[in-house]
């Protein structure tokens, strides 16, 4: 029942009430006073009676009325005492505390708004801490990943410079030991800096249509031979044919190129197989990358999308990376409205699903 329904039914009760009371007193008393001792009405008896009756419907109207107000006020106060309770914790921090109400009134609605607004502000409190451990896990990740190439630079060259590389060829393999750390924390820096535009929504993207079965073709026949002689066989399948999608093609060429390098990183077997199929479903481009490689535990899986996340936490120079990469990787599909899924199995493999949107479909 509503606050207006409920001083609706008040208004008639307290009207109701005192007449029913009245007749009530009426009857009761006349029966008391002239009825049931066998009295005659006289002056006497109907001062006593008019009496009587006044004191006791003034009683009952007083009573009537505290019960109705009482009543009424429960019904609105307590509800409104627990939300200003609720409150006042809220403002004390306590964003668990929760606001009990059954009713259909304007005071339960008000109420179970008020626990709808505790709950999301819970939700962006809790995600405000974890983007907040983020951060610092982030900031942990840079630090360690840009003093490490400089620290490595420095060491070659105060060995240049005390004269410890003497002969020609040493100074040359410090030397060139120094423009690779460098390559190193320009590749980092400039990850760093995509990952920065991407995450604040301002690396725009050149899209044009492009073939992607022909985009996939020119990337694996890159990398093709070269792995080869690294005992690597990498194979591409197209069962969907000429693929438009809208795209930037060179932020496409860069998800592809890390995806197939991270498989490549984390090979198992001497004879390591990478195989690319490309197919279409439900408007979509499909890119599944599978590979016969260590794989990925269950724990990792989870967090593989999390900027400078690495399995590998001794951050080794053998999968070396920034651990930036699939967080790019993500921002840039997720930023062509596709999706990214990976499926994994320690010492049997993984598979990475990419799906962009079609423009044209199939021709």
């Amino acid at each position: 029942m509503t606050i207006k329904q409920r001083l609706a039914l008040s208004s008639v009760l307290l009207i109701i009430l005192p007449v029913s009371a009245f007749f009530v007193i009426e009857i009761s008393l006349g029966y008391l006073f002239f009825i049931a001792p066998g009295m005659d009405i006289n002056e006497e008896n109907m001062g006593q009676f008019t009496t009587v009756r006044f004191v006791l419907f003034v009683l009952s109207v007083i009573l009537i009325n505290t019960m109705l107000i009482l009543m009424l006020a429960r019904s609105i106060i307590s509800p409104l005492d627990r939300l200003s309770a609720a409150t006042k914790e809220m403002g004390e921090g306590n964003l668990d505390v929760k606001v009990e109400t059954g009713g259909r009134d304007e005071i339960s609605a008000l109420a179970r708004e008020f626990d709808e607004m505790r709950r999301r502000l819970k939700m962006e409190k809790e995600l405000n801490e974890t983007y907040e451990e983020e951060k610092r896990h982030m900031i942990a990740g840079i630090g360690h990943d840009l003093r490490t190439p400089v620290t490595s630079m420095k060491g070659y060259v105060d060995g240049l410079i005390d004269g410890v590389a003497k002969t020609p060829e040493k100074r040359e393999k410090y030397l060139k030991t120094i423009a690779a750390k460098a390559d190193e924390l320009d590749t980092l820096i400039d990850e760093l800096s995509l990952f920065s535009r991407l995450d604040e929504g301002r690396a725009g993207l050149l899209t044009e249509n492009i073939g992607l079965d022909q985009l996939l073709s020119h990337i694996i026949d890159e990398m093709k031979l070269e792995l080869e002689e690294s005992g690597i066989e990498l194979s591409f399948e197209n069962i969907a044919g000429e693929t438009i999608i809208p795209a930037d093609r060179s932020k496409l060429f860069r998800v592809f190129v890390n995806i197939l390098n991270n498989s490549i990183k984390y090979r198992m077997h001497e004879k390591h197989s990478i195989r690319v199929q490309l197919s279409t479903a439900d408007d979509h481009a499909r890119v599944i990358v599978s590979d016969n490689g260590k794989g990925i535990g269950r724990e990792a899986l989870s967090k593989v999308f999390q900027p400078f996340y690495r399995e590998d936490s001794s951050r080794n120079k053998n999968t070396g990376g920034s651990g930036l990469g699939l967080s790019i990787v993500k921002s840039i599909i997720e930023n062509h409205d596709g999706y990214i899924d990976i499926e994994s199995e320690p010492e049997r493999g993984t598979e990475v699903t990419v799906g962009l949107p079609l423009s044209g479909g199939i021709k």
